[in-house]
């Protein structure tokens, strides 16, 4: 019975090992990890602009890459490996290292010449103002 359960298990691993390859290949301009997309990003929006963030733990501000047009954020760049493989014997390595391309698209136009950005702990802060003709205006009646 025992063997039954740790077959049943390899089994599992095997599917897990199999996911997570899938899911490390580049799909669509979208980098991927075994836990999701590359970087997560949480988008908020006031009347004024929309604020994105980035989670880049690892990843030097110089290898970051930001760009805005119109509706769309592309963040690119790269994580470093920490140590090189040939220095060290590897047991586990959960962090992924290597290029990342993600493009989003926002909810409304932006103004991406008063965007702003920085970076701090490892989290990416975009504020982006929103375009004046996205902007909802409010009329007097008469």
């Amino acid at each position: 019975m025992f063997a039954d359960f740790s077959r049943s298990l390899d089994s599992l691993a095997t599917l897990q090992s199999a996911i997570d390859r899938a899911m490390r290949e580049d799909f669509f301009g979208l980098s991927t990890t075994s836990r999701g997309t590359f970087p997560p990003v949480s988008v908020f929006r006031n009347d004024e602009e929309l604020v994105v963030k980035a989670e880049l733990p690892g990843v030097r501000k110089d290898d970051i890459h930001l760009e805005i047009k119109s509706d769309l954020v592309r963040l690119s760049g790269e994580r470093r490996p920490e140590l090189d493989a040939k220095e060290v014997s590897v047991h586990r390595r959960e962090r992924a290292a290597g290029r990342f391309d993600r493009t989003l698209r926002l909810p409304v136009a932006v103004d991406g010449d008063r965007a702003s950005a920085d970076y701090v702990d490892g989290i990416l802060t975009v504020k982006l103002p929103i375009a004046a003709a996205a902007r909802t205006r409010k009329i007097a009646i008469v």
